[in-house]
């Protein structure tokens, strides 16, 4: 019980409680994790694809979304409808594609930062100490 019920025993204001708070809370991260599973199960064919993590996967996962929406398209007859559906697909994936070439570029600065720098010869040491002092 101290495990489970933080060491209170059974009682019925405890069961109420139970039923109008903490059972719904327990529910509510149940279904969170459950979702999150069948995320992850249908993601899972991407993750090669998909290296950097949780938020490059749903990347992959809602282009491929918009993939199929783009040949769906093709069946729905000419209207505002369509109209409409185009242009939010159209902004949707300016947004992704804007995402990707961000996160391109924070990698590519990343990869410059880290780079091993080359050790210098003391001639080559001291050049650079002059450019930073602004000697010439």
């Amino acid at each position: 019980m101290k495990a489970e019920f933080d060491g209170q025993p059974i009682a019925e204001n405890n069961l109420s409680a139970w039923k109008t708070g903490g059972y719904l809370n327990w529910e509510r991260d149940q279904a969170t994790q459950e979702e999150l599973e069948s995320f992850m199960e249908k993601s899972a064919g991407l993750q090669k694809a998909a290296k950097n993590g949780l938020t490059d996967r749903m990347a992959h996962f809602l282009a491929v979304k918009m993939a199929l929406e783009l040949n769906r398209l093709d069946s729905i007859p000419d209207g505002e409808a369509k109209v409409k559906s185009w242009r939010e697909l159209r902004l949707s994936l300016l947004v992704l594609r804007r995402s990707e070439l961000y996160a391109e570029r924070l990698n590519f600065e990343r990869d410059k930062h880290l780079k091993p720098k080359k050790p210098n010869d003391a001639g080559g040491k001291e050049q650079r100490i002059k450019e930073i002092m602004g000697v010439g």
